[in-house]
């Protein structure tokens, strides 16, 4: 499905019934002037993309031709330049899920969604997608690790607080220290120091979504600004987080194991802290974390 409001959107869907129903959501806003083309299969959405530029995709995760996350791949490594967001079942969720940490910015379910929550959803995608593909041709990466720089970061860190606001989406903030790189530059080397950050880069690309805001501010600390949806919460990123680390240090012929101290700090929209605030308060927690380490 690709969507283009003012000049073209197409829907990507084998149920021509459904595709009907989400255009006659999108045409009953009148604020709004959307242009929608229907296509049903994998191979017919490509010929589309290839005539004419399209501002959204909307993908159902299950085509003729193409199965679960496969037409999401497809689309994702030739088409970077357009947002795509899920479209699935209940059954399929966790697929959808999926789509979002690699890529997609954000995921619909069938039969749970108005036009208002639609339109919300498409806007929200291409804006957001705007505002990372402006980042990615300015020089606002860490020419080690590849992440966002502490600028990059706070840049769009601070347009997605804006965003938010205005959506009325919470977002986590997690703040990260890399414990005793010191001893590793001291007792190894400081390409091994380098390694170790060139690692939790790693880490953190592995326990979060390519749609999350992933950065070295600076030294050994590390930042994430991440998307909170159903199913994620802190808890649920401090496991997943642990559990990453934990299975990197199980890799065979390590010389030392990483070890991160890190806190999370939650953004409501109901009520509003700047980026400073969320990281200051994601410091602390990690001051905390740092120092149980030290006392043990």
């Amino acid at each position: 499905r690709l969507i283009r409001r003012q000049r073209q959107m197409c829907i990507r869907d084998s149920n021509k019934s459904y595709a009907a129903l989400i255009a006659k959501m999108l045409l009953s806003k009148q604020t709004i002037l959307f242009d929608i083309q229907h296509t049903i299969t994998l191979g017919k959405s490509l010929i589309a993309l290839e005539k004419e530029p399209y501002d959204i995709v909307i993908l159902d995760l299950l085509l003729p031709d193409a199965q679960g996350l496969k037409a999401f791949f497809e689309l994702y490594r030739k088409y970077q330049e357009i947002p795509i967001v899920v479209l699935t079942a209940v059954s399929d969720e966790e697929l959808a899920v999926q789509a979002v940490h690699e890529g997609a910015q954000d995921y619909l379910v069938k039969g749970s969604i108005d036009a208002d929550i639609l339109i919300r959803s498409i806007r929200y995608a291409i804006e957001r997608h705007k505002m990372q593909m402006s980042l990615r041709s300015l020089s606002l990466l860490d020419e080690l690790t590849k992440l966002y720089n502490r600028r990059g970061f706070m840049g769009l860190a601070e347009q997605f607080r804006k965003l938010s606001i205005r959506k009325s989406r919470r977002f986590l903030t997690l703040f990260a220290d890399v414990d005793e790189l010191k001893k590793i530059n001291d007792n190894f080397s400081h390409k091994d120091g380098d390694n170790a950050l060139i690692e939790t880069s790693s880490i953190l690309r592995e326990t979060f979504r390519q749609t999350d805001i992933l950065a070295r501010m600076g030294g050994d600390e590390f930042a994430v600004l991440a998307l909170e949806f159903s199913g994620v919460s802190p808890d649920s990123i401090s496991q997943r987080f642990m559990q990453t680390i934990e299975k990197h240090n199980q890799s065979a012929g390590r010389k030392w194991k990483i070890s991160i101290s890190y806190g999370i700090s939650e953004f409501t929209p109901e009520n509003p802290v700047s980026i400073d605030d969320l990281l200051n308060k994601a410091d602390m927690l990690m001051y905390k974390q740092k120092q149980k380490k030290k006392s043990k």
